[in-house]
């Protein structure tokens, strides 16, 4: 497959990769768009130990599940989704508590594992969220789902974006309703 792959310093190559294959609670996903961040753009230019090569970078992305790994209930093959740019561990007392942006073992797409400046990527099934329909991939390239605090629900805000109906995954709760169309109230 096709990835922009950062191999050294100073240089940025579209190159042939190996195409990734789902371990164990993992989809890969065929990236349908990819942002490019602002950090992702100050890494290269400054030799940033944070994003060290060779790597493939990208961390806000969206796309159609292409395969699915063994273990994986929460998504099928088809599924159009946005996955969070950051994978916490899960267990330690932050992930536990909803902070799973401050996981010290958290590994980010496009860091300390391959990113999505791909034509496909490997994702945890846990991370993903789908994407609706009226919701196109440039869109959904861009809502990074970490956890942001927002304010409370809106009252127009639909109730089939109630972010209770995530279950497990309270860490996009916040994030959810912007997806749906929502915005917080100040």
């Amino acid at each position: 497959m096709k990835a922009l792959v950062y191999p050294t310093w100073d240089t940025l190559e579209i190159r042939q990769v190996p195409a990734p294959t789902p371990g164990p609670g993992e989809v890969v996903l065929r990236v349908a768009a990819v942002g490019i961040c602002g950090s992702e753009l100050e890494a290269v230019a400054s030799r940033s130990p944070r994003r060290t090569p060779p790597l493939v970078m990208g961390h806000e992305f969206c796309g159609e599940v292409a395969e699915v790994g063994a273990g994986v209930w929460e998504a099928k093959a088809g599924d159009r989704v946005v996955a969070s740019s950051i994978i916490p561990c899960g267990r330690c007392a932050d992930c536990r508590s909803g902070a799973t942006h401050l996981c010290p073992d958290r590994q980010v797409f496009g860091m300390n594992r391959p990113g999505a400046f791909a034509e496909r990527v490997a994702v945890p099934a846990s991370i993903l969220l789908p994407l609706p329909e009226r919701v196109g991939p440039l869109e959904g390239a861009l809502v990074e789902p970490r956890r942001r605090p927002t304010t409370r629900r809106p009252s127009s805000c639909p109730s089939r974006a109630d972010p209770g109906d995530l279950g497990r995954h309270r860490y996009f709760t916040s994030t959810w309703p912007f997806i749906a169309g929502c915005r917080p109230q100040m």
